[in-house]
């Protein structure tokens, strides 16, 4: 237990913001299942809020079974933030939490998350702005430095701290890591033994041991969980019984396959009808991690046209047994898209809403398998097999199937067969546009596909 102002979180387990994932259904399914002290939304941008867009209200909407509970927001105007803050405190939320440490492009791009840690006399008007603005608790989450050679954590500690925020939660990685290597808890635990408020340390847990591992390791005061939550909902509270002495939770497929069914139909029911079979099918996805044949079910819930598809698709394989499984468990290993390799999450939607199996085959297998594609162009790269293959081994294999060809060569030519992708199927290209040329490995506009982030000047 510590406290966070006059916040007390108890357990000192966090659930982190993930966007597109973290919203106030999935809180209050992670908050039911016990262990989880306090739950944050996904980030939400300051100039969407002020400018009164669509949108914003579902993000920051909340319940009270979640209290407390942690709005973030994200931008880089210090009037806008502190009026969205301001906003948010009206709401009745328990803690404003601002983004510094959201590595994906679009964000950076516009000024917000990470791209605050280059521009310190800017971070610093922000949180001044923002304390003077609201009187509830005041955290913020960074990442260890823009890159390797610009380690600022403890820098930044020293400057939220002298502008009144209240918490401090770290991601061990830098901004140009992304997803790919280890978090480095070295840094974390140099930021702890500096700090004169709390610290939550974040990145590279999924599993019991991991969470405890973290806490003596750092002496941090909390430890947040996201990525792994997404594919394990009990992660935070088997780490809680872990931390207590107490045997872990274990879950069997039965289980399991009940309450992945019963939050996906409360997920279909509580989304417009438009977008209810893409959230479905991303959230899905992730729930799915460590099924037994979770590749094919993947393949098959991805390939459905309609939500009825959809269900009717997860009924057949469920009645099946699934095929088989003897339970699942906090310790069991992480599934692929939980290991600390997988880009950025929320951007899966898009490319899997409503296409047909053989359309979506090559971009869902690439974006698993070892390169990505960058969004902003709608291209693909190129990459041979032995080009993939030389991926895998420098940023960890990332396919839907990690871990389960290694003896087995013939699924592993497969695999290494659906890799390959030369242009995206997209719906251009539907309409008879002209398919854009894939980019090049190397190229100024591939620094997500290749795990790590441009040089930008």
């Amino acid at each position: 237990m510590f406290k966070i102002g006059n916040v007390t979180i108890d357990p000192p387990l966090i659930l982190a913001p993930v966007a597109g994932h973290t919203d106030s259904l999935f809180r209050r399914l992670i908050k039911s299942l016990g262990g989880c002290g306090l739950v944050v939304s996904e980030l939400v941008s300051t100039e969407a809020m002020t400018r009164n867009r669509s949108g914003t209200s579902y993000l920051t909407h909340f319940e009270e079974e979640e209290r407390p509970v942690s709005i973030q927001i994200f931008g880089f105007d210090s009037a806008r933030m502190a009026e969205s803050a301001a906003m948010i405190e009206a709401m009745g939320a328990d803690i404003v939490d601002i983004n510094l440490g959201c590595p994906v492009k679009k964000v950076v791009r516009q000024g917000g998350g990470s791209n605050l840690l280059r521009d310190l006399p800017l971070m610093e008007k922000v949180l001044k702005a923002v304390r003077g603005a609201i009187k509830v608790p005041l955290t913020v989450k960074i990442r260890s430095g823009w890159d390797r050679s610009s380690i600022n954590a403890p820098e930044v500690l020293r400057l939220a701290e002298g502008c009144g925020v209240d918490a401090l939660a770290i991601h061990g990685r830098t901004r140009c890591d992304l997803f790919s290597g280890p978090s480095d808890w070295r840094i974390i635990a140099r930021v702890k033994e500096q700090a004169r408020i709390p610290i939550i340390g974040n990145g590279d847990v999924f599993s019991p041991p991991d969470a405890e591992r973290m806490f003596q390791q750092t002496l941090v005061d909390g430890v947040m969980m996201g990525r792994g939550v997404l594919g394990n909902p009990w992660l935070i509270r088997q780490c809680w019984d872990h931390l207590c002495g107490k045997p872990v939770m274990r879950v069997s497929l039965a289980e399991r396959a009940e309450f992945v069914t019963q939050f996906l139909l409360k997920v279909s029911r509580d989304s417009a009808p438009p977008a209810a079979l893409g959230r479905i099918k991303k959230i899905g996805g992730y729930l799915s991690k460590g099924f037994p044949c979770s590749t094919q079910l993947r393949a098959c819930i991805h390939a459905a046209r309609t939500v009825e598809e959809f269900f009717e698709v997860m009924r057949a394989y469920f009645a099946q047994g699934g095929p088989q499984a003897d339970g699942l468990s906090g310790s069991d290993p992480p599934a692929p898209a939980e290991n600390g390799s997988h880009p950025d999450t929320h951007k899966i939607e898009q490319d899997h809403r409503s296409r047909p199996h053989h359309q979506i085959k090559g971009v869902a297998r690439r974006r698993y398998d070892g390169g990505q594609r960058d969004d902003d162009d709608n291209r693909v790269l190129e990459f041979s097999p032995e080009e993939a293959r030389a991926d895998q081994a420098e940023h960890g294999q990332e396919g839907c199937d990690h871990g389960h060809f290694k003896n087995d060569p013939e699924a592993e030519q497969h695999h290494v067969r659906q890799i390959k992708v030369l242009v995206d199927l997209d719906d251009r290209h539907e309409r008879g546009a002209e398919p854009q040329k894939p980019l090049k490995a190397g190229g100024k506009d591939c620094d997500i596909a290749e795990g790590r982030a441009e040089n930008e000047k």
